[in-house]
């Protein structure tokens, strides 16, 4: 029954990608499957009309009615010509739709589901195997479907054929080619457990490749030669799974071997008996051709049949990969009746006695954290590495819901608003930006896209991250293709880069702007240009830098101190130097590096 729904899943996956197709193919098969037999039975007539005609060969018209037949075969035999290329234009179509539909669904999927599960090697592996089969298992089930009716509609037509003849013809034909079919299926499911158990390493493969040949690891590649190492790891893992594939490849042919030696001797076995019947002349030698003809084609479509049958079972095991993934449910979801979010851009932040540990760890991230975001006030979070800054981002986004105490905005739990809604009030640069591949007109818009990408709002936002100058000097300025994986590609600086990712955050409309390390890459000209911007444009919005540059942390209004996943302190930059803590000792060991003795 799960096999079932599976079929029914994948063939509605087929039928959303485009129903006119579909039912193009359903015509098809129907045509395909009944041109054989009116094959068959004309064959059956130009030979007994050849017979009949015989005795009088030479008279004018005695072959007439044989030549009439022989026209219609020939007409048959184009018709059936005509529908394979039809079909072969039906199921290139139906390829195509259905790989683009599929991986839009994936696509959806990816956007809709936690940051937790893209963290998970689990999810890594689902994904894996969801992308591996989604542009061609849909598809191979509803061919191998067709296939399945084209088979059965002919074998129904011959099964009558042969029935004139002698009803245990076809019993035979069927038990002789059953084990073959339960064989098959055996090694499908053995597959299909075998290719589960090694996705994982099937993904080192993938990594190793992209380490191997992308541009982001070229450099360290070269400097550091390590190629032919990870060459020689890639080829054993690879060497192994072809040896193991190839092992059950090899199953597999022998029992389909043995299946088809066992039908070929009772085939065999059916003609000769066959042939004594014509002898004894119970039947005519068009009957004869016709009968051998049915039992061959039947042999054949049988064997066809199961093939398609056990293909069918592989291919819906493989489908639940993809099912697997685009059925799984984000934690992170709207609520029944989402709470509007406040009109007024005049509400705080807040976090209150939070805690969170990342799933299925024992540590905690975070403990009993209390802080508030105020409007239009410039807010720092320090800290050592594994202090729990990133994670109280991750928290302030709704990437990750707490396991206790609130986030708030305007007073309200964030739980209560809409996701989508409650995150277009953070603009967001993260420490990894990222370098789209795109014109640097795109790679801002990206931040907003609600608005025209031509909308003076983004070169507004390359003005405030101080990218502007920088952009109209590119070749076709805000139209230039960013980095060189396609043509005419320009590439640029980190900083240069970063100020891209700064002003992707200042396009948005956003309430509150969360930059972390917002000036790791900018010389000192660029970080005094980028912050008396920031002055200014502070009044309108909430800002939280996350730094270790104390350069920057000291621009903020108000400080917070992380450490342990707790706030050990919290004040301005001058109070918190009086109290000779933690901030006071991380501002002090920055500052000595910048001592001299003289």
């Amino acid at each position: 029954m799960k096999r079932i729904l599976q079929l029914r899943y994948g063939v509605r996956l087929v039928w959303d990608s485009g129903p006119g197709w579909f039912l193009a193919s359903c015509a098809i098969v129907v045509l395909q499957g009944l041109l054989p037999l009116a094959s068959l039975y004309l064959l059956k007539q130009i030979v007994d009309s050849i017979i009949a005609a015989l005795p009088d060969a030479a008279q004018p018209g005695a072959l007439r009615r044989a030549f009439v037949y022989v026209a219609l075969a020939a007409l048959m035999e184009l018709l059936d010509a005509a529908c394979r290329a039809l079909a072969a234009v039906i199921s290139e179509n139906q390829s195509q739709a259905v790989a683009d539909h599929v991986q839009e669904e994936i696509q959806r999927q990816s956007a809709a589901l936690d940051l937790a599960f893209y963290e998970t090697p689990a999810y890594q592996d689902t994904l894996h195997r969801a992308q591996q089969d989604a542009r061609s298992t849909p598809l191979r089930i509803v061919n191998a479907m067709t296939r399945v009716a084209v088979n059965l509609i002919s074998l129904v037509g011959l099964a009558a054929i042969l029935f004139t003849f002698h009803w245990g013809i076809t019993l035979v034909l069927c038990l002789a080619m059953f084990p073959g079919f339960l064989y098959a299926l055996r090694v499908s499911r053995r597959m299909f457990d075998w290719r589960n158990a090694c996705t994982e390493m099937e993904r080192k493969t993938f990594y190793l490749h992209w380490v191997l040949t992308s541009g982001i690891h070229a450099m360290e590649n070269k400097c550091f030669g390590f190629a032919g190492a990870l060459i020689a790891r890639f080829k054993s893992l690879r060497l192994r799974l072809r040896h193991e594939r190839l092992a059950w490849l090899k199953r597999q042919m022998a029992g389909e071997l043995l299946g088809q030696g066992g039908g070929l001797l009772v085939v065999f076995g059916c003609l000769l008996f066959m042939a004594a019947q014509t002898a004894h002349g119970r039947i005519t030698v068009g009957s004869l051709v016709m009968f051998l003809q049915a039992m061959r084609r039947a042999e054949g479509y049988f064997r066809s049949l199961m093939q398609s049958l056990a293909a069918l079972y592989e291919d819906s095991l493989f489908l639940k990969n993809i099912r697997d993934l685009l059925e799984m449910e984000p934690t992170i979801r709207p609520p029944d009746r989402p709470a509007r979010l406040p009109a007024t851009g005049a509400e705080s932040f807040r976090l209150a006695g939070v805690d969170f540990r990342y799933p299925g760890t024992d540590v905690p991230a975070l403990r009993d954290v209390a802080m508030e975001l105020r409007p239009g006030q410039r807010v720092a979070l320090v800290g050592h590495n594994g202090s729990g800054k990133s994670t109280l981002v991750k928290l302030l986004c709704r990437l990750y819901d707490p396991d206790a105490g609130r986030v708030e905005y305007g007073g309200v739990d964030i739980r209560s608003f809409a996701p989508a809604d409650y995150r277009r009030l953070i603009g967001v640069m993260f420490q990894n930006f990222t370098r789209y591949a795109f014109p640097a007109r795109d790679n801002i818009w990206l931040g907003n896209v609600a608005l025209d990408p031509h909308d003076p709002r983004i070169e507004a936002a390359a003005c405030l991250a101080d990218a502007d100058r920088l952009i109209r000097g590119l070749p076709q300025g805000y139209d230039t293709q960013l980095g060189r994986g396609f043509k005419a590609g320009a590439e640029i600086s980190q900083g240069e880069w970063q100020k891209i990712a700064l002003a992707r955050a200042f396009v948005s409309d956003a309430r509150l702007l969360v930059l972390d390390e917002p000036s790791s890459f900018l010389d000192s000209d660029a970080e005094e240009q980028l912050f008396a911007n920031l002055k200014e444009f502070a009044r309108r919005k909430t800002i939280l830098f996350v730094s270790h540059r104390f350069s920057t942390v000291r621009q903020a209004d108000w400080i917070y101190v992380m450490e342990d996943g707790l706030v050990k302190e919290q004040g301005d930059h001058a109070t918190l130097l009086g109290q000779n803590g933690l901030y006071a000792r991380m501002f002090q060991l920055q500052a000595r590096g910048y001592q001299t003795d003289g």
